[in-house]
């Protein structure tokens, strides 16, 4: 298959339950969902799911500038060595009918239960997975006696239990009066990213210019105000019947952040290695290209396009004494365990 170089990726439209009076139609899932790999490779791997239901596998071209699209699978072709829990992952994915954030997970703790991750990631899968669901049919039952009495189709309480528990929000979620949790109260993911975006400028490393720097923590805090709003909006949508009813219009932006949420959970956990790596130099530079692929659209603007054309260290300034290939595929296999611990903490 040939492989395509790009410039520019449309921006993530994301899927959508089109809601028409008491009806609901779950719409074909269109849009980049980013993928928790292992792989040793720059910034990391995600998939773009057409509306005719192809799929491409997106990485940042290790090569030079731009994106690398290959299918899902002639992943060799990226240009590094791909681990075995990422063929997995990957084959699960292109097996889908259609794919969303939560059948990515599902996919992913499939691939990790099966073996193909880490010891660790593999006992953390095998019990988180029956949980999820478990608390997805509890969450439904809630979300249904919750709205006793609106006119909504019960189709919509399920799609509604499912973004919820990817969101990460089921822990919030009571019974009764006490139904919905105080504001105060953040998801995990959330204040993941609160965290990190508040001590983000500290954790960057200073000797690789700060006009870098300025500008990926502007990034990060545009993402943690798409973030913010999203889990605004979820919590607007169990307040009233209308509020669901007249959320069609906007449901596609929702999809489109929570595509990417997972992606945005490893780019706190990436810059939370930046001080415990061998060079800080290409912390950095991994940093800069997982958020140039969060960010990656038909035009990019401002802080976005100056991040795509960041320069980005060479081998040459790796320790010798320290396999680059061997740490970073250790790095990524706990970051895979962190990203599961957080599902046992969203549930």
């Amino acid at each position: 298959m040939e492989t395509r170089f790009e410039q520019h990726i449309v921006p993530y439209p994301g899927a959508f339950v089109a809601f028409a009076g008491p009806a609901v139609t779950a719409a074909p899932s269109a849009g980049t969902y980013f993928l928790p790999t292992t792989s040793p490779l720059i910034g990391g791997v995600a998939v773009r799911a057409q509306s005719g239901g192809a799929l491409d596998a997106l990485a940042l071209n290790v090569f030079g500038t731009g994106v690398l699209v290959v299918p899902p699978d002639c992943i060799d072709d990226f240009g590094f060595r791909v681990s075995v829990f990422d063929r997995a992952l990957l084959h699960g994915v292109s097996g889908l009918r259609r794919v969303t954030s939560g059948l990515v997970m599902r996919e992913t703790l499939r691939a990790a239960a099966a073996g193909f991750a880490g010891r660790e990631a593999q006992t953390l899968a095998r019990a988180v997975a029956p949980e999820m669901t478990r608390r997805r049919v509890e969450l439904r039952r809630r979300l249904i006696s919750h709205a006793a009495g609106w006119m909504i189709d019960p189709r919509v309480f399920r799609w509604l239990a499912g973004v919820l528990v990817e969101a990460g929000m089921a822990s919030l979620i009571g019974a009764g009066a006490d139904f919905l949790a105080p504001e105060s109260a953040s998801p995990p993911r959330l204040t993941l990213l609160r965290d990190t975006v508040a001590t983000l400028p500290e954790a960057l490393p200073d000797d690789r210019g700060e006009a870098i720097r300025r500008r990926l923590c502007n990034v990060a805090k545009a993402a943690l105000g798409r973030i913010e709003a999203m889990y605004d909006t979820l919590r607007d949508l169990l307040a009233s019947q209308d509020m669901i009813a007249a959320y069609r219009d906007a449901a596609p932006q929702l999809f489109a952040d929570l595509s990417t949420l997972r992606g945005w959970t490893r780019f706190c956990l990436l810059a939370r290695e930046i001080s415990h790596s061998p060079s800080w130099s290409h912390a950095l530079g991994d940093l800069v290209a997982l958020a140039q692929l969060l960010t990656h659209k038909k035009n990019l603007t401002g802080d976005e396009a100056f991040l795509a054309n960041a320069l980005r260290p060479g081998l040459s300034d790796w320790p010798p004494e320290i396999d680059h290939t061997v740490y970073v595929m250790s790095r990524n296999e706990r970051i895979l365990r962190a990203e599961i611990m957080l599902e046992v903490g969203n549930i």
